[in-house]
């Protein structure tokens, strides 16, 4: 009875993600059709996008991220991942025989973040109604939906990678406000994997995120360990098939501002640290001696990250100056919080600061760890849209939870309340 009770739930958290995606994509489309329709897309990172795709689909190699128009021979390296191509890819590929090659890229570039869209709302719902409460579910699903600036990175046409990225984040956090168990682990880790892939900008977070497993492991929660030992396998098989994969040309480029040999070594030695932790610890129980052999582990794991991958530490340090301030310093959304415009930084960072707020009294209330966790990466994106604007995006989509909750009252207490932060666990 309760799983088909639960199977329930799942369908129709399913079903509202779904809906309200659509809906807005709809809206959203029908306002913006004049550009869209003549794939005027709305960033041109979206556009650079399109036409990386159209590339790989007229011949140029899988591996070949270059853009041959720009540059001289060889042309001017992206420092991209296929990943993100493949959904879009196979799109415009499987509909440009029946509909035509515009009328199968305006398909693409409309469904792929609208599927995108309703995935992430669906993630926020189950995180939710797991951390929250039964009560709390669908009204964290509105919250996300309507949570600027991450919604803009879910418009028609939005075909850069953020918004996988987001997605990729939040199946993460499921991981954390579930009950830890291998596979819960390894789904989080693969995760990890194929968002490293894609980008580096989600770095930080994914940290924040393997901190508050720690934090579980810390305390020897029941199944703590085997988490922290599938999040470390999986990140490391994860990266080392990607490796073969979605090696590119460009693979040999000294710098760590996308998925390159260097970004590679240094967050293949990082899968090691949770590894290293899980095993060491199964003898210890005391906190005192876990945390003695966390800061243990951590020094080891990063010294070796700084040895094989220093430029990790400044990842554009690589770019040529001259480059960095006629393009790097004019992207807006990788300007820091504070030299942004009031209004712009307000708008930005408004939605995750309440969101942290709120968090911190859910945590108040219910003395559930899994508000820490949460917490955690909410505080961490903060951070991180401190130095860049584009943090914010998971920074705003973290929020709809506790917003959520807040909003749901004692209901939404009760409901997700699962012992004190040292506590045991229900399932």
């Amino acid at each position: 009875m309760g799983t088909a009770i639960e199977r329930r739930l799942v369908y129709g958290d399913a079903l509202v993600a779904m809906l309200l995606a659509v809906l807005l994509a709809a809206a959203w489309a029908f306002r913006d059709w004049h550009q869209l329709s003549a794939l005027r897309l709305p960033d041109t990172d979206d556009v650079m996008r399109l036409q990386q795709i159209r590339d790989w689909l007229a011949g140029q190699r899988f591996n070949d991220l270059s853009q041959h128009r720009l540059g001289e021979a060889p042309g001017l390296a992206m420092h991209w991942s296929r990943l993100p191509d493949l959904v879009p890819a196979a799109i415009i590929a499987l509909l440009t025989p029946l509909a035509g090659t515009h009328q199968a890229e305006l398909v693409a570039v409309i469904t792929w973040p609208t599927a995108l869209f309703a995935a992430a709302l669906f993630l926020v719902g189950r995180i939710a109604r797991s951390i929250g409460g039964p009560g709390v579910a669908r009204t964290a699903i509105v919250v996300a939906a309507i949570a600027y600036p991450a919604t803009t990175i879910f418009l028609p046409g939005r075909i850069d990678h953020h918004g996988l990225q987001i997605v990729l984040l939040l199946l993460v956090a499921r991981t954390l406000t579930s009950p830890p168990t291998l596979g819960h682990g390894l789904t989080a880790g693969l995760a990890a994997a194929a968002s490293v892939v894609i980008g580096m900008e989600t770095t930080p977070l994914l940290a924040a995120a393997g901190l508050a497993m720690a934090g579980e492991w810390l305390f020897a929660k029941h199944a703590a360990d085997d988490r922290m030992m599938g999040f470390g396998i999986a990140l490391a098989a994860g990266l080392l098939g990607a490796s073969i994969i979605f090696k590119t040309s460009q693979w040999g480029y000294p710098g760590c501002d996308g998925f390159t040999a260097t970004a590679w070594r240094g967050t293949v030695i990082a899968a090691f640290g949770p590894m290293m932790m899980a095993l060491a610890a199964r003898d210890f129980t005391r906190p005192a001696m876990r945390l003695m052999l966390a800061i243990l582990v951590a020094g080891v794991i990063g010294g070796g990250v700084i040895a094989v991958a220093p430029q990790c530490l400044e990842p554009y340090a690589m770019v040529d100056p001259m480059l960095a301030r006629l393009w790097l310093g004019k992207v807006g959304e990788a300007q820091p919080l504070f030299t942004a415009p009031v209004g712009v930084a307000i708008g930005y960072a408004g939605v995750m600061v309440a969101g942290i707020v709120a968090t911190v009294w859910r945590l108040y209330v219910t003395r559930d760890y899994r508000w820490v966790a949460l917490l955690i990466v909410q505080v961490a994106a903060l951070g991180l849209t401190c130095f860049q604007l584009r943090g914010a995006y998971a920074g705003a989509i973290l929020a709809a939870p506790a917003l959520a909750a807040g909003r749901g009252g004692r209901a939404g207490g009760r409901g997700g309340k699962r012992g004190g932060v040292g506590g045991g666990r229900s399932h």
